[in-house]
Formats: structure tokens, C-alpha cells, sequence
């Protein structure tokens, strides 16, 4: 199998691995998102014939963690074949942020100028596909997150 290893790698392989973060509610609350994530595991995006799967695993043990096929793991792919066609706004490590409490699913950029692209979400006012400055971000999950510690219990 082909491992990308860079950004132009990425059109040319057969997996893309990168780390995944989480990021829970309290964080949010407190005006957090990439400073109040955690790293929990690692996923290895494949490409198929049927679509995009992610195999993954913890962070801390690397044990196997679950297999997905989920459409996050095809749009972070394309996201990055994206980015690697010169979008000229991506500077520095290309990871995924998850905030299962709110489940939502970035792209998130590490770098100077951090960027998150909306993956997943069932976030109202979160567009999937749509590129963030965490200060955007913040404006719309701060107080979702809020109202979700007040009211623990509601499914959303």
C-alpha cells in the first residue's frame, strides 16, 4: 500500500493516516478548541472501490480501535486532495478534531493560522464542507456547548 507522507502524496496513495483529537463540551465552554483537545487514537483513511474506510486505533495503546465507513472519512480525503491542489490556506499538520458530545467531525489544520472544515455535524449553523477560523468556530459551538451542560440529558 501507498502511505502518504506529505500533502502532494495524498492523490497518489492508497491510505492517509493521521491522529485524532477529541475535544469535550467543558472545553468548548471555556473558550477552547484546539488548546482544549486531547489526542485519543490514530485512523488510517483507506481508498476503496465502494468509498473511503477508516481503520483506527487508541492513542495510547494502538490497539485496534473500529473500522468506518463513514461519509467524514471520504470528505477528509477529498479535503485534503483539495488542499493539495494549492488552496494556498493550509500550514501546517492536517488532523482530525471530533466532539462526539456534539457529533461533529473537522478537519483541523495545525499551523499558524489554524483552520477547521466542517467534516460531520449535526450543528445548526455548522455548513459541512465549509473552512473555519477557530474564532468563527468558537462563535457557534461555545454556546451549543453551554447549553448542553445546562441541560445533560438532552439528545440531540
Amino acid at each position: 500500500m501507498r502511505v502518504a507522507r506529505s500533502l502532494a502524496e495524498v492523490a497518489d496513495s492508497d491510505v492517509v493516516a493521521s491522529p485524532i483529537y477529541a475535544l469535550g463540551l467543558d472545553q468548548l465552554a471555556k473558550g477552547k478548541m484546539g488548546d482544549g483537545a486531547k489526542l485519543t487514537g490514530w485512523s488510517w483513511v483507506i481508498a476503496t472501490e465502494a468509498g473511503a474506510v477508516s481503520a483506527e486505533t487508541t492513542a495510547g495503546t494502538n490497539r485496534f480501535a473500529q473500522i468506518s465507513n463513514a461519509a467524514s472519512a471520504g470528505r477528509f480525503r477529498r479535503a485534503l486532495l483539495v488542499m493539495a491542489q494549492g488552496s494556498g490556506d493550509a500550514d501546517g499538520e492536517a488532523v482530525q478534531l471530533r466532539i462526539p458530545a456534539l457529533h461533529t467531525s473537522l478537519l483541523w489544520i495545525k499551523g499558524k493560522r489554524e483552520l477547521y472544515e466542517v467534516l460531520d455535524s449535526s450543528v445548526a449553523g455548522l455548513e459541512t464542507g465549509r473552512r473555519y477560523t477557530a474564532a468563527e468556530l468558537q462563535k457557534i459551538l461555545k454556546p451549543e456547548a453551554e447549553s448542553r451542560l445546562r441541560t445533560p440529558n438532552l439528545d440531540g
